[in-house]
This record gives structure tokens, sequence and C-alpha cells, in this order.
């Protein structure tokens, strides 16, 4: 596990931000209804479909020979469609084709792929654009490594509850939650702190009663019952 991203201490228990390392990859989700396809020696991603496929796609449904591609056409009837590029220096940032405010498009911009939003999903073209907007904002968390996930624990560092996967910033995404989840446990600590000290009250009042008993029977002028406690007291 990373160093520690971030600490605080919360009531009786502590929460712990860390970089996920092991996060998934958007590609992975298998979604059908908002995904990118990307071809790029840099940046590939083309489960779904092949380029050959979405470049009919980009060339409304038509071959490089003006051929009708069928399974193009089913695609732009199904879906919208969104061009896709990235700036690739040191590292890849996604965007919607000529939205990106990259500092150089001449040299270190591609286009590359799409994004397709089921018409299922949205209803309206702009409402498509703001779900391709926010798939690409996941990607570009992803791909810079900003995704993280929260451990809890008491304050003996017993392990109480974690999470991983949440991307972007960490305060607003996975502290958020951490905080709640931290309540919800301490809470329960309280409640197993306060029976911990209602038992060892309870114990606390057998042994002083026990104590007084034993000490009236070693007080007694029975030789019998002097006997029954000094056995007791052997025994404990």
């Amino acid at each position: 596990m990373n160093d520690v991203t971030y600490e605080e201490a919360y009531k009786n228990v502590v929460i712990k931000i860390y970089r996920d390392d092991d996060s998934q990859s958007p590609e992975e989700w298998q979604d059908e209804n908002l995904f990118l396809v990307a071809y790029h020696r840099d940046f590939t991603v083309d489960k779904k479909i092949s380029q050959g496929l979405a470049q009919c796609i980009t060339n409304n449904g038509k071959y490089e020979d003006d051929s009708i591609n069928d399974e193009a056409r089913q695609y732009i009837k199904d879906y919208y469609i969104f061009g896709l590029e990235a700036y690739i220096h040191s590292g890849i940032s996604l965007s919607l084709s000529r939205e990106g405010n990259f500092p150089d498009r001449n040299w270190d911009v591609s286009q590359l792929g799409v994004v397709l939003v089921s018409k299922e999903e949205a209803k309206t073209r702009k409402e498509a654009q703001k779900l391709a907007k926010g798939l690409i904002k996941t990607w570009n968390e992803y791909l810079s490594g900003n995704v993280y996930g929260y451990v809890i624990e008491d304050k003996d560092g017993e392990h109480l509850d974690s999470c991983w996967g949440f991307y972007g910033d960490y305060e607003e995404n996975a502290l958020k939650e951490a905080r709640t989840i931290a309540e919800v446990s301490n809470k329960e600590l309280e409640k197993k702190l306060k029976a911990d000290k209602l038992d060892t009250k309870q114990r606390l009042d057998n042994k002083n009663m026990m104590d007084s008993t034993l000490g009236d029977m070693l007080q007694s002028k029975s030789e019998t019952i002097k006997r029954h406690a000094l056995g007791i007291l052997k025994a404990l």
C-alpha cells in the first residue's frame, strides 16, 4: 500500500486516504450505453469497435469508396457520436474533438477515435454531450492516477472499513464518503466502549460484593463458615 495521502482523526476513529494503484480502467466497465474507442500507438481502446468500423462511423456510415457499411449506419442510428482527441506529451489528456484547451494543437494533439452515447441513455444530443464529457473526465482521472480509496481504523490501528475506486479529487469523493462511514463506525465503537464499561463496572461490583461477603464469612463465629470462606479464597 502507498504512503498515506491524507489522514484525519474523526472522534474515536482515524480516516486514511490512499492513492488507488489497482484502480479499474473505464474500459473494463463494459458499458454498452456509454463508451469510447481510440486508435493511437500511445493510447488504444478497441475492444468494442474496430478502427475500420470507427472510421466508417465518422464518415457517415460509408467506406472510403462511398459504399455503405450497414453496421456503421446502425451505430449512427442507435448512438450519438462525438469525435475524440488527445494531447499526448509526457502523458495523455483526452477531450471531445476541437474542445481541448491544449497548449500546442499543431504538434501534440491527435484525432484518435470517437465517444458513443446510446440514444436510450440520452434523449438529446446536448444531454449526450454532457455524458460524453463526464466519461472523458473519468478517463483523464484514471490516466493521471487521480484515483483514491479510504481506510478507517480505530485508534489502535485495527481495520474497521475501507473502500476504493474514487475517481477525482479525494476531498470531493473518497473523503466525504469516508466521513459518513466513519460516523457509523464511531457510533458502533461508542456502543462497544459503553458495553465494555458497563461490563467492567458489573464485574467490579460483583467483586466488591464477593469481597464483602467473604469478609463477613471470615468474621463469622462459625468455624464451618470460616472454612468455607477460606476454600473459596483458595479457589480464586
